[in-house]
């Protein structure tokens, strides 16, 4: 009798980690996390091989971000897909980093509770700041 209690301990105990695993995950804030923009003082000085080397690098810390948070799970980060018009034509009229609150109407159409807005401010060649 011992044995079958002693199991039953043990289902129920996997059930409930279980069962709390999948409730912690729903539990995560969603976010959209915005692709990142340059903030480049010295841009007038770029040649084309440089702005395309530079818009390579913000994809990748694009990319490095929403990876980041996903593997560490500390949001559920969705697909900005359904609101790239909204962002295209936010981004068209105004610089996202400093738009006071414009980005809550992408929250809103893509029903996520948090938004992730990136820049990277270039100093010098050397120096670069990441913001989010």
């Amino acid at each position: 009798m011992t044995i079958i209690v002693r199991a039953m301990s043990f289902i129920l105990a996997g059930a409930m980690l279980l069962c709390g695993s999948v409730l912690a995950q729903d539990a995560r804030q969603s976010i959209a996390l915005l692709d990142c923009t340059l903030i480049d003082d010295n841009a007038v000085y770029n040649d084309a091989e440089i702005n395309r080397i530079q818009s390579q690098r913000l994809q990748m810390i694009g990319h490095a971000l929403r990876d980041d948070m996903q593997e560490r799970a500390l949001f559920r980060v969705t697909d900005n897909a359904p609101a790239s018009g909204l962002i295209a034509s936010l981004q068209s009229d105004q610089d996202l980093s400093a738009c006071n609150g414009c980005e809550l109407r992408v929250a809103r159409e893509l029903g996520v509770s948090r938004v992730g807005v990136c820049w990277v401010q270039k100093i010098s060649n050397l120096i670069l700041n990441m913001n989010l």
